[in-house]
């Protein structure tokens, strides 16, 4: 996930995949709303705040590979996009499937049919192969796939089919099921007593009944005054192990520090705005249709500030801008992630608004590397010429390897969320950036 007006053709999106692509991995970039060439096909485009379509990328990636883990990096914005999308997951406002086992495959290859499926997973089950006689990995999410041509008969989980939608039940139905069950525990408790009667005498089988009763009583007298424990929500981001590089972290300590005077802040305010400007200029058309935004001010507009005061956080929805830099900032969703993640940041980073350590301290599920040098997504290695990979790739990529080999283990069934017992043995993130010598 790239930052403000970037895309997959930035050089440390390359760089990332091809550090990728050399441990044999898949590597995808999610390209925003109108960046990278891509049309403007709504009024509105993308901002720090908007995990829609984070959500829907995740979900199209697992749809089409339903056996591999997804790991996910969020450079400068996109990782403040990428921690807000953890965090309202991990509070269950998001969910995707977690990754399906191997072990869940037949042995022809197929996969095994699901459960509720009418087909039965044979050939004539249209869920169980695409088009192309290929299994098709969508597990009834998507109408596409199985290959080129695609799964026709899928159906998107909120277009179940309604011979699969569950029906509620009719009050006279629920009545006759409890008075069948009171009939069977009748029935049931008869035929107990009448075994014990034939074993025990009655004197003993009067006693094992009467305490029977109060262990019953004491029972339900617990169950009555016990606090009823608030259900934590299921980890639904659908990623194995997440990095966020360089992020700003604060966006409105970020944007003081840039709004500095002779600062080398300033600089990198001068060159955010012009990004934002020529993302204006190129949708311009479809950004003024919505007339909250003032195209000719903004187009005009020399820093950050100068853009807010024209509306900039109004036209993507928001009442102003402090309101918008409150509800991106990462420092109140730190503490929902419950995915495990690694930030990455340089103290030198002239973005950097406020370095979260204490939020990291108190999240185990979060781990802080800060190092003295590295500037804004550069982190450059190989002295005279710091071209090439850089020093984020491989330590994003050794994290990844490090919480799928000791985090993440497919024989304890931990499938696309962390184990709750911590995985290897009560492995830990401090435990995994050692393995992995961040």
């Amino acid at each position: 996930m790239h930052g403000i007006n970037g895309g997959s053709h930035e050089g440390y999106c390359k760089w990332m995949c091809d550090a990728a692509a050399r441990r044999g991995w898949r590597a995808a970039v999610l390209n925003y709303r109108g960046c990278n060439g891509l049309e403007m096909t709504a009024p509105r485009g993308y901002n720090a705040a908007m995990t829609q379509d984070v959500h829907l990328a995740i979900v199209s990636i697992r749809a089409r590979f339903p056996y591999a883990p997804i790991c996910a990096s969020g450079y400068s914005l996109g990782g403040v996009l990428l921690t807000k999308y953890l965090a309202e997951a991990g509070q269950g406002l998001y969910y995707v499937a977690p990754m399906r086992l191997r072990s869940q495959r037949g042995s022809d290859g197929r996969d095994r049919p699901q459960e509720g499926c009418a087909g039965g997973g044979g050939e004539d089950c249209p869920h169980a192969s695409g088009t192309d006689g290929e299994a098709c990995p969508l597990e009834h999410a998507t109408g596409s796939g199985g290959g080129d041509t695609g799964c026709s008969s899928a159906s998107p989980p909120w277009q179940e089919p309604r011979s699969r939608q569950r029906v509620a039940p009719q009050p006279a139905q629920v009545q006759q099921a409890q008075q069948a069950k009171q009939q069977r525990a009748l029935v049931g408790d008869q035929r107990f007593h009448e075994a014990q009667m034939q074993t025990q005498p009655a004197q003993a089988w009067a006693q094992t009944h009467d305490q029977r009763e109060q262990q019953a009583q004491d029972q339900h007298a617990r169950q009555a005054h016990a606090q009823p424990q608030p259900q934590q929500p299921p980890c639904g981001s659908g990623l194995a192990a997440a990095a966020v590089v360089s992020s700003p972290t604060c966006l409105t300590s970020s944007q003081a520090k840039l709004t500095r005077p002779w600062s080398l802040g300033l600089m990198y305010n001068a060159a955010l705005t012009f990004k934002i400007r020529e993302y204006i200029e190129t949708h311009k058309e479809a950004i003024g249709s919505s007339g909250r935004l003032d195209i000719p001010a903004a187009l005009a507009a020399r820093t950050i500030d100068a853009l807010d005061h024209v509306g900039l956080a109004g036209d993507q929805g928001f009442g102003s801008t402090p309101e918008y830099n409150e509800a991106s900032s990462s420092l109140q969703h730190l503490p929902h992630v419950r995915t495990p993640t690694l930030l990455l940041v340089s103290t030198d980073d002239p973005f950097l608004g406020v370095l979260p350590d204490a939020e990291c301290a108190a999240n185990p599920y979060t781990l802080l590397a800060a190092t003295s040098r590295g500037g804004h997504v550069a982190f450059l290695q190989g002295g005279l010429l710091p071209l090439g990979s850089a020093f984020m790739d491989f330590a994003v990529l050794q994290f990844f390897e490090a919480t799928l080999e000791h985090y993440h283990r497919e024989d304890d069934g931990c499938r696309g969320a962390a184990c709750t017992d911590g995985g290897d043995g009560g492995t830990t993130l401090v435990d995994l950036a050692v393995r992995s010598r961040l």
